[in-house]
């Protein structure tokens, strides 16, 4: 039986398998009429017209590559600072092609890096969609990595629910990186419920990653029963099995008890035997 796990994987970029929606932003291309506010009509449009026709070119290319997402995030935070009320207008070239979510998503973290406030501002003026939603997180985890409690407060734009749960869960991914320390000790006072679970989520992967062991204690004894802990602990052990696997063994043979231990025992039966299966449910 096929190990599942039933958390949501950490990737952002994921929501680039989402059909494409077309967004109709502000500001024009650069050979459209003038009007005010569009990157054409800006003192510095120079700058602006030749990165315009850049993007148009870009937008018909393989966005899967680093080095064309690299070239697309110094573009964008290039714009930004010389023309910020005119960075939606960067999109407009990507519309109706397959690299327009990885777009928004770039556009969204530098614009969150340079200027919160107006991008998600702009975010916010956005039709409600599964794609906006991904940029919103995206521009939660560049903030969560400079301004965290700035982008923890930001959470109160969005009604609570699984919108809001995620965007936590995205500030938090940026926020670890910069004090992990910090970003577990905010999340650890919440209370108890599936907030506190969402966002606990990429701290644990990371621990368990670092320190197994530490991680499996916190599960053990700050995690309410229930089937978040067991799927907590599922994960946790399988990290375990990889850099330790006689500790994870001998941890699961003295404390674990009941169906809890028989689980555990065959996840480290199935290590041994290399079968690639971390454990049968």
């Amino acid at each position: 039986m096929k190990p599942k796990f039933p958390w949501r994987p950490l990737l952002l970029v994921m929501a680039i398998a989402a059909p494409t929606t077309h967004f109709f932003l502000p500001g024009t291309p650069a050979d459209a009429p003038h009007r005010p506010n569009s990157p054409a009509s800006h003192p510095r449009a120079a700058a602006h017209a030749p990165r315009l026709g850049d993007l148009a070119a870009m937008a018909a290319e393989d966005h899967r590559n680093a080095a064309w997402q690299n070239r697309l995030r110094s573009i964008f935070r290039q714009s930004l600072k010389t023309d910020p009320r005119g960075a939606a207008a960067l999109l407009e070239p990507f519309s109706g092609q397959p690299s327009e979510v990885m777009a928004g998503l770039e556009l969204a973290a530098s614009w969150a890096e340079i200027d919160p406030q107006s991008a998600f501002a702009w975010l916010g003026s956005l039709p409600a969609s599964s794609i906006r939603q991904s940029w919103y997180e995206n521009a939660g985890t560049a903030l969560g990595r400079i301004d965290p409690l700035g982008a923890v407060d930001r959470a109160n734009q969005l009604a609570a629910g699984w919108d809001r749960r995620e965007y936590l869960k995205a500030v938090v991914i940026g926020w670890q990186e910069r004090d992990f320390t910090a970003a577990l000790t905010w999340a650890d006072h919440l209370p108890p419920g599936d907030e506190r679970n969402e966002v606990l989520i990429p701290l644990l992967t990371t621990w368990s990653q670092r320190q197994p062991e530490a991680a499996m204690n916190y599960v053990e004894h700050s995690i309410p029963h229930g089937r978040f802990q067991e799927d907590a602990i599922f994960n946790v052990a399988a990290a375990w099995l990889k850099t330790d696997p006689q500790a994870m063994a001998a941890w699961a043979g003295t404390t674990a008890s009941g169906e809890l231990q028989h689980k555990l025992g065959l996840m480290v039966r199935d290590h041994k035997e290399g079968t690639g299966l971390p454990f049968s449910r």
